[in-house]
């Protein structure tokens, strides 16, 4: 004997990726709208929005030193990555690669003034100079999207 069931039709709805929005625009739904990030302010600034989940998080509630290290380095590549200077997947420039050269963090400077917690959204700013002969600063910016305040700010 058989049976039957109807299945749910299944309907997709074409949004506006995040990398195109900014946290403050209305109507965005940051549960479902995270994307891989854009280039802003005519290309100088790169940025992504991240969720923060359970697994990220300590037993405060609040997002891990290693979660937001984790964000910072990821946000960094990816502008790398939209600029075109990715090569071999970790940061290396096609001309590093030549001269066998890499990329040595020799140190950072963080500074928290809160720490976002379980299920806020951040959206982080990262923008880099010169620095030296062959040194390169990087920056972020970590805004919570909600209230658009200033959580963290770092330079390395």
């Amino acid at each position: 004997m058989g049976w039957s069931m109807p299945l749910p039709t299944i309907t997709t709805t074409f949004r506006k990726p995040l990398m195109m929005l900014d946290c403050k625009q209305k109507g965005l739904d940051l549960d479902s709208d995270l994307g891989l990030g854009s280039l802003v302010k005519d290309g100088f600034v790169f940025r992504q929005n991240f969720y923060i989940r359970s697994y990220e998080i300590g037993p405060d509630r609040k997002a891990l030193v290693e979660t937001l290290m984790n964000y910072l380095q990821e946000t960094i590549l990816n502008h790398f990555k939209a600029i075109g200077l990715l090569h071999d997947g970790m940061g290396s420039t096609p001309e590093m690669d030549k001269r066998s050269l890499i990329w040595v963090m020799t140190k950072l400077h963080v500074a928290v003034d809160r720490y976002p917690t379980w299920g806020d959204v951040v959206q982080i700013d990262t923008w880099y100079a010169t620095s030296g002969t062959y040194g390169v600063r990087c920056n972020w910016m970590v805004r919570d999207c909600k209230s658009d305040t200033i959580l963290i700010r770092a330079s390395r």
